[in-house]
């Protein structure tokens, strides 16, 4: 028979390959797809060593990972600490226990962070206290899944933060425009985007060839881009002008590409423009791709 040690040892390997390739995404919900699978192997991996401390606390991760994909509420964020707590006080059986919940509680921070950049970095600490426990408790697999899961996200971390920076550093951007969420998601998974606007002075400088950089506006309706807002260097391909944005789909659709659901995407641009304001000053949309 398979021993509880060696069988805790396969269970790492499988997890090991969930933990490795997570942090090679960039969508965060397949990030945390990840997550929660390998926790779950994690969690039954610390159980069969007897580890019922790290075990509680890493299974609570797993739901927490769930959670998460659906709602970033800070109410359940807190709820999941205190249960992590709980859990700690419970099952206590020595020192090592201290640093399984405190990555525990980096790693709920993390998974209740908006912003990938944000949750990449809380991860990175809480994988630091569990390389040390890992160790101290001595479970080789745990070790080696611990720190090719910190290699792997530094590695994603340099890749889309540091690298990028590099890499457009040398380019001139000739200005900087706010992004909600969501389309920069889009914009970032794709690689490139329409970007919509009104025919505003504003916009009327910018022409194809030129760099423009993008910043993550969590509302909609901020000046500056806070410290964790991500950012992103595009180059502009084509320049797109209409009277209308129902006229400017159809000059879009004959040079670039199918717009898909027309009536739901005028619904969101009015939703920031009035058909007053379309009509008054004219629209445009930018190609942009993302700068390598």
């Amino acid at each position: 028979m398979i021993s509880s040690f060696l069988l805790s040892q396969i269970l790492i390997g499988i997890a090991f390959i969930f933990d490795l390739s997570s942090f090679q995404f960039r969508n965060r919900k397949h990030i945390l797809i990840c997550f929660t699978i390998a926790a779950s192997l994690i969690s039954a991996h610390f159980f069969l060593l007897g580890e019922n401390t790290a075990g509680s606390v890493v299974a609570l991760s797993a739901v927490r990972f769930v959670v998460s994909i659906f709602t970033t509420d800070k109410r359940l964020m807190w709820l999941f600490l205190g249960l992590i707590l709980f859990a700690g006080i419970v099952t206590f059986d020595g020192l090592e226990d201290i640093l399984s919940v405190s990555a525990m509680l980096l790693s709920t921070f993390s998974a209740f962070s908006a912003q990938d950049k944000k949750l990449r970095l809380f991860m990175m600490c809480g994988t630091v206290l569990m390389i040390t426990h890992n160790i101290l408790i001595f479970s080789p697999a745990a070790i080696i899944l611990e720190v090719f899961f910190l290699l792997s996200n530094l590695f994603a971390y340099y890749r889309y933060y540091l690298k990028v920076s590099r890499s457009t550093s040398d380019i001139k951007v000739k200005k900087s425009i706010q992004l909600t969420t969501d389309p920069l998601e889009e914009l970032l998974k794709n690689g490139e985007s329409l970007d919509f606007r009104l025919d505003q002075e504003a916009w009327q400088e910018l022409k194809t060839g030129d760099y423009v950089e993008f910043w993550e506006d969590f509302t909609g309706w901020q000046k500056e881009p806070t410290e964790d807002a991500r950012k992103v260097t595009v180059k502009i391909e084509h320049v797109y002008k209409a009277p209308t944005f129902k006229e400017l789909f159809d000059v879009i659709e004959k040079e670039f590409t199918r717009l898909g659901d027309k009536e739901g995407l005028l619904t969101g641009l009015r939703s920031w423009w009035s058909e007053d304001k379309e009509v008054s000053e004219g629209v445009l949309a930018f190609h942009v791709t993302v700068v390598k």
